[in-house]
C-alpha cells in the first residue's frame, strides 16, 4: 500500500515437510488519540543482537568497501566458507580478502558481484555490514531506504516466473546490519538467491535520520523458505515488518521469530502472528522500564510472546519524564485459540482499566490470567479465572471487557481516572457481573513457584 510521507516513518502497505503459506485479515486499524510527548530512539544496547560497536557515522566516512572470505572447520571435518562485507560506499569496489589465497589482499579490482560470482557456490554464511555508510546530509534530507546489499548486483526480477541470475546455493545464515532503513523489497529479491536459508537477522543501527520514501512490497511475490529457522528483525515500523512477514512461505510451527519493534504513529497490527501462533493456548506478556540513558525521559520495554519464547515481539520507547505510563501505541491482532494469559510487571505497572482493555481485546476467549507483579509496587500477585468463560465467549464479546474490570479494580483504588468510559455506560451491571464471573485468589511467593515448577 503506497502513503504519503510521514515525519517519523515510511509508510507502506506493508526432505522438508509441507510448507504453510501465511494468510492474513484485516490489519488496518489504527488509532490516533491525544497523544503526550514520544520519542522512539532507542539505546544502542537495547537488542541482543548487537554484536557490532555502533557508532555514529554520520561523517563522510573515507576508505575502501572490504569484504573478507574466511574459512572453518566443522566438527565433521568439512571446511565452511564465510564472506563479510563492510560498506563505506555505495557502488565503490572492493578490497578482497580471500582465506583461500592465504589470507592476503586479492590484488584485482573487485565487485561484489565478481566475488559472489567466483565463490557464492560454497559461502555458508554471510554479513552485509552496512552500519559504517554515511546517512544523508543534511539529516532532514528525504532519501530511499538501503539497498540490501547496497551495491549494484543483478536481483530477481519482480516477475515471479523469473529466475535468479545470481545463485547462493549453499548460503544458511545472513545477517545485515544498516545505518538506516533497510529496503525490504531488496531483502525478499536478495532472498530468491538463497534456498536454503535457515537464519536471517535484519537490524538497523540506530539513527537520527529517519525521514524514508515509502516502499511497496505488495506486487512482490512470496518467497518459500522451507529450511527457514530463525528470523530476527530489529528497528523497524510494524508495518514493515507486516509487508516482510507477508511475503514469506515458511513453516511456522517450528521457526524462531524474534522482532524488535520502534513504535510509530499511525501503528499497525502484525496480522502475521495469529498464523505463527496458531493453536498456541497460553501466550504471555510483559511490561518494564530500561535503563534510563537521558534524565528527562522515562524507557519502556513491552514483550509479547508465547510460553515456550519461539515468537517474541518486542515494543520499546521513551516517554517525557513524569508522563502517565500506557500502552497506548500497543496493537495485537485477535489471538482466537489462547485460553491463558500471565502477565509480568517488573517496576512499573498498570492501573487503568483502559491499558487493561487494550490489552486484553486481543484475547476473546481468555478464561485464566496470572498476574505477576512484585508486591513492593503496592500491588498483590493474582489469579484470575472466568466461570463460564467458554459460554460467555460464543454469546457475547464481552470476556475482555469482564476480565479488564476485575483487574483494573484489583490493582487500583480508581481504574478510571479519566471518568468512566462510554464502553462502561452500564458501569454498575458490568461491576456486579464481574464479581459474580470473576474469581480471584491471591499468590504468594510459595505458590508461584509451585506454580512456575509445573
Amino acid at each position: 500500500m503506497s502513503g504519503s510521507r510521514h515525519p517519523n516513518r515510511g509508510v507502506s502497505r506493508g526432505d522438508v515437510p509441507p510448507l504453510t503459506s501465511w494468510d492474513f485479515g484485516d490489519s488496518s486499524t489504527r488509532v490516533s488519540p491525544p497523544l503526550p510527548l514520544v520519542s522512539t530512539a532507542r539505546p544502542v544496547k537495547y537488542s541482543p543482537t548487537r554484536s557490532v560497536t555502533e557508532k555514529r557515522r554520520n561523517d563522510n566516512s573515507t576508505g575502501p568497501n572490504v569484504a573478507e572470505l574466511s574459512k572453518s572447520v566443522t566438527p565433521a571435518g568439512s571446511i565452511s566458507w564465510h564472506l563479510r562485507c563492510t560498506f563505506r560506499s555505495i557502488g565503490g569496489r572492493f578490497d578482497f580478502f580471500d582465506a583461500g589465497a592465504g589470507g592476503n589482499l586479492v590484488p584485482t579490482n573487485n565487485t561484489l558481484l565478481t566475488i559472489l560470482e567466483q565463490h557464492g557456490d560454497k559461502i555458508k554464511s554471510m554479513v552485509f555490514d552496512a552500519s559504517e555508510l554515511p546517512n544523508p546530509k543534511p539529516e532532514n534530507t528525504d532519501t530511499q531506504p538501503l539497498r540490501t546489499p547496497p551495491v549494484a548486483i543483478p536481483l530477481p526480477s519482480d516477475v515471479a516466473t523469473s529466475s535468479s541470475p545470481l545463485k547462493l546455493p549453499q548460503l544458511t545464515t545472513l545477517e545485515v546490519i544498516t545505518s538506516w532503513r533497510t529496503s525490504m523489497r531488496s531483502v525478499l529479491l536478495f532472498l530468491r538467491c538463497t534456498p536454503r536459508l535457515a537464519r536471517l537477522t535484519v537490524r538497523t543501527s540506530r539513527t537520527n535520520h529517519i525521514l524514508i520514501f515509502p516502499e511497496n512490497c505488495e506486487d512482490l511475490p512470496r518467497v518459500e523458505m522451507p529450511y527457514m529457522q530463525n528470523v530476527v528483525l530489529d528497528g523497524f515500523f510494524a508495518d514493515t515488518v507486516e509487508d516482510f512477514l507477508s511475503k514469506l512461505i515458511i513453516r511456522p510451527a517450528t521457526t524462531r521469530i524474534d522482532i524488535y519493534i520502534t513504535p510509530a504513529f499511525p501503528c499497525n497490527r502484525i496480522s502475521a502472528l495469529p498464523v505463527v501462533l496458531r493453536g498456541v493456548r497460553h501466550v504471555c506478556v510483559s511490561f518494564k522500564t530500561r535503563e534510563r540513558y537521558s534524565e528527562d525521559k522515562d524507557p519502556y520495554l513491552f514483550s509479547f510472546y508465547d510460553i515456550s519464547k519461539r515468537v517474541q515481539v518486542h515494543w520499546a520507547w521513551e516517554m517525557r519524564r513524569g508522563d502517565p505510563v500506557g500502552v497506548w501505541m500497543i496493537l495485537l491482532n485477535k489471538f482466537k485459540d489462547v485460553r491463558s494469559l500471565t502477565v509480568s510487571f517488573r517496576d512499573v505497572t498498570l492501573t487503568r482499566f483502559a491499558d487493561w482493555y487494550t490489552i486484553l481485546l486481543a484475547f476473546p476467549k481468555l478464561q485464566y490470567l496470572t498476574l505477576e507483579v512484585d508486591p513492593r509496587l503496592g500491588i498483590r500477585p493474582a489469579a484470575f479465572s472466568l466461570r463460564g468463560a467458554f459460554l460467555l465467549g460464543t454469546v457475547t464479546n464481552k470476556v475482555p471487557l469482564v476480565f479488564a474490570l476485575g483487574i483494573a479494580q484489583h490493582c487500583a483504588r480508581d481504574p478510571f481516572p479519566g471518568g468512566i468510559p462510554h464502553i462502561l455506560r452500564h458501569y454498575k451491571l458490568y461491576s456486579r457481573t464481574c464479581r459474580y464471573l470473576v474469581d480471584k485468589v491471591i499468590l504468594d511467593e510459595e505458590t508461584r513457584n509451585v506454580s512456575g515448577e509445573r
